[in-house]
């Protein structure tokens, strides 16, 4: 940016480009968990070169156009590849759009947060608690579909023959539900445990907000 009156240049100013907040942290904690993180965007080879090196990042591509993110979307899942993008602008919709999950930052535009199925309104590391968090509820979910399948397998054919008293089996069938609601709440608690042993817990109301269209 140059700074100029009518007798010409006063001054010239070179803008650097940051990461957002929790960026690094975000793609770390992604990469150690085993996940393969890369950058697609519309800007100059330089200014994603640079912010790729800023992240830690080998693979990226530069001068994309919202079909070239597209072509390569789709040429992940050529791989067998299931697809999470993080993007912010009207080029990134599209993108997100065709995600399996898609993630749009709070300051992204309505059309990126309207294609997206999380909007995270805080530091981007909120993105590796997103995904311990869902991990954690989908290992409880299926505890509880094992422990009711095997309660009703169990227990059912008893009653239907019989065998079992009518208040026994309402008694046993109220405790069955309370042991699932019971179960269920332990959601979250090893996503907020771990991330107090790495730095001070952040409620996960203020960093997440998920979208009802999910």
């Amino acid at each position: 940016m140059v700074l100029a009156d009518d007798d010409g240049a006063i001054a010239a100013f070179h803008v650097d480009e940051r990461p957002r907040p929790g960026a690094r942290a975000a793609v770390d904690a992604l990469a150690r968990a085993g996940l393969r993180v890369a950058i697609a965007s519309g800007d100059a080879e330089a200014k994603v070169a640079s912010a790729a090196a800023a992240l830690g990042l080998t693979t990226w591509a530069a001068r994309q156009t919202p079909a070239d993110k597209l072509a390569w979307l789709a040429s992940l899942r050529t791989t067998g590849a299931r697809v999470a993008v993080v993007g912010d602008g009207v080029n990134d919709a599209p993108m997100l759009a065709g995600a399996d999950v898609a993630v749009a930052v709070g300051s992204a535009v309505d059309a990126a947060q309207a294609a997206s199925d999380i909007v995270i309104t805080g530091p981007l590391d909120a993105l590796a608690d997103a995904r311990a968090l869902a991990q954690d509820t989908l290992s409880i979910l299926r505890q509880n579909r094992r422990w009711a399948l095997g309660y009703n397998i169990a227990v059912v054919p008893l009653a239907a023959l019989g065998l079992v008293p009518p208040w026994l089996a309402a008694i046993g069938m109220s405790a069955s539900s309370l042991a699932v609601v019971l179960n269920a709440l332990r959601i979250g608690r090893t996503t907020r445990r771990d991330k107090a042993h790495h730095s001070a817990a952040v409620p996960p109301e203020t960093i997440l907000h998920r979208r009802a269209s999910a």
